[in-house]
């Protein structure tokens, strides 16, 4: 048996239950809307004089959203076209019954499982360039100051006229002689850079806290063997992204006004706790004491939850290099934990990750079942009737599989990346190199959560192992700032750079038994 990383991740896709293969029925269907996508319907708006372009990243093939942007004005008119999968997967068919059954697609090292087939997803839904697609619109305007004044949903045919990668558009940004400068698109993607860069404004002003994370991607080598790297996110994706959180938002509103219960409306909501009094108080707890043991400058490590600086004002003013970046790095890790976690629900509620009142996921249409789902809802309400089979399901029952299959399809993709993350380690530990350097980014008793330098991986050290290394037990301190032994000595702080050492693996407990020595 063959213990590659290809293998590996194919193990724990089969393991999940996950499945390359569609059934023939569903098969079938997507054969039959390749044949026929009815494209030239005339019920759709033409919009095919209109150059979108999508921009994603080099190796997408299911292309969810185009984009043109243009001046009118002061402001700017938005238009974001997102691949009309809902036209497709219909409830009562095949391919919804498959749909919701896998809730979306899944992402694994040098493998994705589509939620639709790749004909469809890949095929004739995909906005792909060179070609006439459907499309739901999202027709925005946007202010000189990056507020959204109105916005339109239609159902149109658009053509992209290219596939842009975020590399060549960054370059376009950067270059002052670029073959892109010359294109049609040219001013769009440069007008994509002044709303994002607005909108991003608007968040700051919003108290949108913008988290220094390690972005970590696990690939695979030539040699079959995992290698984990550090992504780095081109501005230009951060205006992308600017631009589809704003559709979310604002096709989250559109299904909000007027909903009244027992309409013919049925929205989910992504929703997102903010922090409370408890977690807050932990946090400055946490500052206060990390500050304190180092004799760090009040300016800009100290925080009070009472001062005139938000949370997002304070992390934004860390350092981000030199010697203080892991001390930095450190803290933005514990600030995530103020906040609790996002979740699908029936019931609009406030998203506090991107500053929202209220917040949906149209964006992705092909490869989540609630974009499917609201891209349906937004149509009828649009329509004022039901566009689907009379027979097929409809209402809260619907409303209530899609959620259900929403939330269990994010836990299956974190179950996915825990056993990844697993098998990487495990290929990690198992060879020659048994030590390695890395940050303090969390402390407790029962573990201390350590990201190494390179590879750039999360790991835990169990205080069972670090007391049996050690010769005597090991305590984290209240406010989780430090780590000490049962004499009270500083064993390490958080941010502190650490050396790892592999002692070997706990084949009982399935987990590998690493000790540290705090390097100066």
């Amino acid at each position: 048996m063959s213990n590659s990383a290809t293998d590996n991740v194919r193990r724990i896709a089969e393991e999940a239950g996950l499945s390359l293969e569609f059934p023939e029925q569903v098969r079938e269907e997507a054969e039959r809307w390749v044949r026929s996508p009815n494209i030239d319907d005339t019920d759709l708006s033409d919009l095919r004089h209109v150059p979108f372009v999508t921009v994603d990243g080099t190796d997408t093939r299911d292309l969810d959203q185009a984009l043109w942007i243009e001046r009118e004005g002061p402001g700017y008119v938005v238009d974001y076209a997102i691949a009309d999968a809902s036209w497709f997967v219909r409830p009562g068919h095949p391919l919804w019954d498959e749909a919701l059954k896998r809730g979306s697609s899944y992402y694994l090292p040098g493998l994705m499982i589509p939620m639709l087939p790749r004909t469809l997803s890949e095929g004739v839904v995909s906005l792909n360039p060179g070609v006439d697609r459907r499309a739901l619109v999202f027709r925005m305007r946007v202010d000189q100051q990056g507020e959204c004044t109105g916005t339109r949903l239609l159902r149109a045919r658009i053509h992209s006229h290219a596939k842009l990668s975020f590399d060549e558009v960054q370059g376009f940004y950067d270059t002052k002689e670029h073959p892109l400068s010359t294109e049609p698109y040219a001013e769009s993607l440069r007008l994509l850079r002044e709303v994002g860069e607005l909108r991003m404004t608007r968040a700051d002003e919003r108290g949108v806290v913008r988290f220094r994370r390690t972005e970590v991607g696990v690939t695979l080598s030539k040699q079959h063997q995992f290698v984990a790297v550090r992504e780095l996110r081109l501005p230009v994706e951060r205006y992308n992204e600017q631009i589809s959180l704003l559709c979310n938002v604002e096709g989250a509103r559109f299904l909000r006004e007027g909903d009244t219960p027992g309409d013919d409306v049925d929205p989910i909501y992504r929703t997102h706790e903010g922090p409370d009094e408890e977690r807050l108080s932990a946090f400055e707890r946490l500052v206060r004491s990390f500050v304190e043991s180092r004799n760090l400058p009040p300016k800009p490590w100290a925080w009070d939850r009472h001062d005139a600086r938000s949370l997002s004002e304070y992390l934004s003013l860390l350092p981000s290099s030199g010697a203080e970046q892991r001390l930095a790095l450190a803290i933005h890790r514990q600030a995530l934990f103020v906040s609790g976690r996002s979740a699908y629900s029936a019931e609009p509620a406030a998203h506090f990750g991107v500053g929202a009142e209220v917040y949906g996921r149209f964006t992705a249409p092909m490869r989540e079942i609630v974009g499917v789902f609201l891209h349906g809802e937004a149509m009828e309400k649009i329509a004022g009737e039901k566009l689907t089979d009379p027979d097929a399901p409809s209402g809260t029952a619907l409303q209530r599989a899609v959620l259900a299959a929403a939330n269990h399809s994010k836990n299956v993709q974190k179950q996915l990346t825990r056993a990844v993350n697993e098998a990487v380690l495990n290929e990690l530990f198992s060879g020659k190199q048994k030590d390695f350097s890395g940050t303090v980014m969390g402390c407790t008793s029962e573990k201390l959560h350590v990201l190494l330098d390179e590879p750039p991986v999360d790991v835990k050290l169990y205080g069972r192992h670090l007391s049996k290394a050690l010769g005597r037990k090991v305590v984290a301190s209240d406010d989780g700032a430090e780590l000490r032994d049962q004499t009270g000595r500083v064993l390490c702080r958080l941010g502190d750079r650490v050396q790892v050492h592999v002692l070997g693996r706990d084949e009982h407990a399935k987990r590998w038994q690493l000790a540290l020595e705090p390097q100066v």
